[in-house]
């Protein structure tokens, strides 16, 4: 499941550049 990896991705992306 490729949409589990993008989501992850996305995740992985937010924590490393937390927009707070």
């Amino acid at each position: 499941m490729v949409r589990m990896l993008d989501i992850l991705a996305e995740y992985l992306k937010y924590r490393q550049f937390p927009f707070q």
